[in-house]
């Protein structure tokens, strides 16, 4: 049971309708009460500030190692009680709506089905036991298809709690990382329909042409709509969009793009602070904690004042610590620089105030020979994904800004 297989079931859901019949285990009828008007949608509210919260530590603690075997953390999300999960079941089966009772009987007959069988079978409660042996009580209800007769109840339980369990998760901000969802922001433009579909569903007679790649604005106005926090699945305090420039003063988290790009054009304006330091890195995953251990980076700096301006290598505009940039290129502090940085299969180029300044192939045996002797041989991962996300450093002292940030997808090599 992996969050891959948890997404398909998900999926299917969607389609085939309610995996849950009313009844099963523990199940009842709602009393008909009138429960008031529906929560204001347009506010954000935590877990408990509806109606209370019922489910006892005891319950929860159930549900979180339940939810944890369903959606474990993996290399690119936290597990389902780390995003929240918890929460979400708690006030789902607290609420006072008629199907939220009916769930809420469900639920909590299951749980005390799953204490009873880990007491019968291994003398302890469901919560305690170790992995294997929760996952042996699991796989017997985990296929309602094919479940015996005596443990059909059981399966609706499970089935049910699973479906609860995933849309809390992908309902969450990691979870809609997870899927690659980038919808609910502000969009700069839309292409449309994929003309190949078009086409082929008979709504464009034209025949198929050279495909146009159209520019996606990264900031608009007050907002970034492509971009979110390193570490946090919203954007980080400290940053701030005006007027469609980005900016900060102080040391923030870093951020990233919604989504990766493997073939790309970017190009923005940047200013930095007097010594400031930041970094735009491309390419970057998640294999590591820090973005500049898998993502090249192409340097941001006050060459003048900041300690990295005396070695090429970390100079402005170099691919950090592996090619230099030369010198007399960055403006001063204070003042905007162009930046345009294109990367092509193996090929980058990293340009500079209209000027081509740093140039080199991925995995080349050049490349391959500086990253060997520079700090990322530490990090096996360094460089060589084909894809990846467009990071923006905010770690450092200092002020720095970018604006008229825009970037574009280039065909596959």
């Amino acid at each position: 049971m992996d969050r891959r297989t948890t997404l398909k079931w998900v999926l299917a859901a969607s389609t085939a309708g309610p995996l849950l019949r009313p009844g099963g285990v523990g199940a009842f009828s709602a009393a008909k009460l009138g429960y008031g008007s529906d929560p204001d949608l347009s506010l954000n509210y935590h877990a408990g500030e509806l109606w209370p919260l019922t489910l006892t530590p005891a319950q929860r603690r159930l549900a979180a190692t339940l939810s944890d075997l369903i959606i474990p953390a993996d290399d690119r999300s936290p597990s389902a009680s780390a995003a929240g999960v918890v929460d979400f079941i708690d006030e789902w089966v607290s609420a006072p709506y008629p199907d939220c009772l009916r769930d809420r009987g469900i639920v909590l007959g299951g749980f005390t089905w799953l204490d009873l069988e880990a007491g019968q079978r291994f003398g302890q409660d469901f919560a305690d036991l170790a992995p294997a042996a929760q996952t042996s009580i699991l796989d017997d209800i985990c296929d309602a298809a094919r479940v015996a007769a005596s443990l059909r109840d059981a399966a609706q339980f499970f089935a049910r709690y699973r479906d609860l369990t995933a849309g809390g998760f992908y309902a969450s901000p990691f979870g809609r990382t997870d899927l690659g969802y980038i919808g609910n922001q502000p969009q700069a433009s839309f292409d449309g329909p994929p003309r190949a579909l078009l086409v082929s569903l008979g709504l464009d007679a034209q025949p198929l042409g050279p495909r146009v790649v159209r520019w996606h604005e990264l900031l608009v106005g007050s907002t970034a709509p492509g971009l979110r926090g390193w570490n946090t699945p919203g954007f980080p305090a400290g940053w701030r969009v005006e007027d469609g420039v980005l900016s900060k003063e102080d040391p923030v988290h870093d951020l990233v793009t919604l989504q990766t790009f493997g073939n790309f054009e970017l190009e923005l304006e940047w200013k930095i602070g007097k010594g400031g330091n930041s970094g735009i890195f491309y390419r970057a995953t998640r294999a590591y904690d820090h973005l500049y251990w898998s993502g090249p980076e192409y340097q941001i700096l006050d060459d003048a004042n900041a300690p990295d301006g005396r070695n090429r290598l970390t100079a402005a505009a170099s691919a950090y610590g592996l090619y230099a940039a030369p010198v007399g290129v960055v403006r001063p502090f204070d003042q905007w620089n162009e930046t345009r940085i294109v990367a092509d299969g193996t090929h980058v180029e990293h340009w500079l105030n209209g000027r081509k300044v740093v140039d080199y192939e991925l995995k080349s045996a050049d490349w391959t020979s500086r990253v060997a002797a520079s700090k990322f041989a530490a990090y096996p991962q360094y460089g060589l994904a084909k894809a990846g996300f467009i990071g923006l450093q905010g770690d450092h002292s200092g002020a720095v800004a970018f604006r008229r940030m825009r970037i574009r997808e280039l065909p596959s090599v």
